[in-house]
């Protein structure tokens, strides 16, 4: 099994993609405090390096989701399941006259906010915008989602870009 980063080369003959144990030697690079475990800030850490937005809240989510034993850490045995929540796609390209237009949303139901995350490349891989917001509202993930789509489309169309791919 191999996982995907579409942020990071990793130490692997060039490639995009890491193995189990790639993924926990990576990741243990972050263990700030060497104690063998990885907690919500250290694996924020994590994504912040690869690149992922909402890093905090990624983190926390992140832990909360792969911590079996409550202990509020990843400990050596749970990173397996830290790698089944990673990407495991390698990002396409689109048609040589198009731009890929790449949209997301998060929840922040706590705060009655919504995060927008919009990034666009072109079929070269090479980034020509990326923009992040925070909206006032607490819609459901749907419409949360719809929005940044919407947001996307208009970011494409204001930088003059006609052919582009939306992808949510």
């Amino acid at each position: 099994m191999a996982l995907k980063s579409p942020y990071v080369y990793v130490e692997s003959a060039g490639r995009r993609e890491m193995t189990i144990d790639e993924f926990k030697r990576w990741l243990k690079k972050f263990d700030a405090d060497k104690d063998g475990r990885i907690s919500n800030e250290e694996l924020a850490d994590a994504i912040r390096f690869a690149g992922g937005w909402f890093a905090g809240w990624k983190g926390k989510r992140g832990v909360r989701s792969t911590d079996t034993n409550e202990n509020r850490y990843i400990d050596e045995s749970e990173i397996k399941n830290l790698a089944g929540l990673c990407p495991k796609a390698r990002w396409q390209s689109p048609p040589r006259s198009f731009v890929k237009v790449n949209c997301d949303a998060a929840l922040f139901e706590n705060l009655s906010k919504i995060g927008i995350e919009i990034v666009i490349r072109d079929f070269t891989g090479q980034l020509l915008l990326c923009k992040y917001a925070f909206l006032d509202g607490n819609p459901d993930i749907i419409q949360a989602e719809a929005t940044a789509v919407l947001f996307g489309v208009n970011l494409a169309k204001e930088e003059g870009l006609k052919n582009a791919l939306v992808l949510v």
